[in-house]
């Protein structure tokens, strides 16, 4: 059966290594076929987390203007950072598809990661995702 629209996710995990090897095999021989490699990070997550210990940081960073200040380099650091991870993640994905001639985007969402990779779906008319067993959250 050819899947024209094929999402990988992948988190850096063994298991999300075994889901690109597996995505890339599904699409390799079918040249109708296209992958969407897809990382979703979570930034807002970490910037709820900040916001939430703003009351217990030391009285001279408790001044508004501090706060702000504090506020944008922890986003702009977290966000950056995230995206870049992800990026690291697709990238990867994306060059083993590009030699073996199969059509292949990135895409690196902000979000919940169920919400966004089910948003996805929907939005984008996957017809099959590839999923590694476990991730990175996985506790042994």
């Amino acid at each position: 059966m050819i899947y024209k629209n094929v999402l990988v996710a992948l988190d850096g995990s063994i298991f999300s290594d075994y889901a690109a090897e597996a995505s890339i095999a599904i699409t390799e021989n079918e040249k109708e076929s296209s992958l969407t490699a897809c990382h979703v990070y979570a930034a807002k997550l970490h910037f709820d987390r900040f916001s939430a210990m703003e009351d217990g940081l030391p009285q001279h960073y408790q001044e508004e203007e501090k706060l702000i200040y504090l506020r944008n380099t922890h986003d702009a650091l977290i966000g950056d950072g995230l995206e870049l991870i992800s990026d690291s993640y697709t990238k990867k994905r994306g060059e083993t598809a590009k030699v073996k001639k199969i059509a292949c985007r990135s895409i690196l969402p902000e979000g919940k990661n169920f919400k966004e990779i089910l948003r996805i779906i929907s939005e984008q008319k996957i017809e099959l995702t590839v999923l590694g067993a476990w991730g990175q959250g996985r506790t042994w």
